[in-house]
């Protein structure tokens, strides 16, 4: 299996992101201070969250 980049904007994200968390599909979420990405690796798919 190989690994996904995904990128999303935060409205998205927030959506995909809660999702996710409810089917317990996300294995980490790194969340680093607002000016920085957040990054949320789901399962074999890793997502980046862009900053605004």
């Amino acid at each position: 299996m190989t690994t996904e980049l995904v990128l999303v904007d935060h409205q998205t994200a927030v959506w995909d992101v809660l999702e996710l968390m409810l089917d317990e599909q996300i294995r980490h979420v790194i969340v680093s201070d607002p000016e920085r990405p957040v990054v949320v690796e789901i399962s074999d798919l890793v997502a980046v969250v862009l900053p605004r």
